[in-house]
């Protein structure tokens, strides 16, 4: 048994029930040259259900789409219900991707299933991603986030199976429970948020005077 087989062996046994722990080199253990040509491939694996390094239970990854809904300085949240993942918590609106189906166009089907809001597609755009590993439930989703600057309508609790209500917050004092890829999306583009309230106040003003002009 060649050095690296063997360190992959202990390595798997070593875990502690960390889903990351030492991953990368898992991974690249997995399939090293045991110096003679050949790939080492066949050893034991005991994985615990959630393990990563498992391929034989990985479920797949699936594609979220959400999106943060930017309007008079505030986001819509919805407070999540009878969901596996983040119950109780607030959070964007959105869901799974469709097979076939064009992202951003996505989103704002999501958005208005969910709220009935309708969301400008010339105003709608791409921000950022999260990657959602959730090891307890066996799901892996890579949500894609779109923020929206111009749309139209309240929102409605239009599935009230899902969610306990929408409320608008500042998105720099959010309530404690809220699902931490959202807190974490907003934090990371911040900036990107900060510059969109600024040019939304602008507008408004600026289609105030209009109004007074006339």
């Amino acid at each position: 048994m060649t050095k690296q087989v063997k360190k992959l062996e202990e390595t798997l046994h070593s875990c502690e029930g960390c889903p990351y722990l030492m991953f990368s080199s898992l991974m690249w253990l997995c399939g090293h040259d045991d110096g003679e040509g050949e790939i080492k491939t066949d050893v034991k694996k005991e994985f615990p259900d959630w393990c990563p390094v498992d391929n034989t239970k990985d479920p797949g990854v699936r594609v979220g789409l959400t999106a943060l809904i930017l309007r008079d300085g505030k986001i819509l949240l919805g407070k999540r219900k009878n969901t596996e993942t983040a119950d109780g918590k607030w959070a964007f609106p959105g869901g799974r991707m469709d097979y076939g189906e064009d992202p951003k166009e996505g989103a704002m089907r999501e958005v208005f299933e969910e709220t009935g809001i309708k969301a400008n597609p010339f105003q709608t755009n791409y921000l950022t991603y999260k990657n959602e590993f959730f090891p307890e439930e066996k799901k892996h989703y890579v949500s894609l986030v779109f923020l929206v600057l111009d749309s139209e309508g309240e929102p409605e609790l239009r599935e009230p199976d899902k969610c306990d209500g929408w409320k608008w917050f500042d998105p720099f004092d959010l309530p404690e429970n809220t699902f931490w890829t959202c807190s974490e999306a907003i934090q990371a583009c911040k900036h990107i948020i900060k510059t969109s309230i600024i040019e939304q106040e602008k507008k408004e003003i600026l289609e105030r005077i209009k109004e007074i002009d006339k």
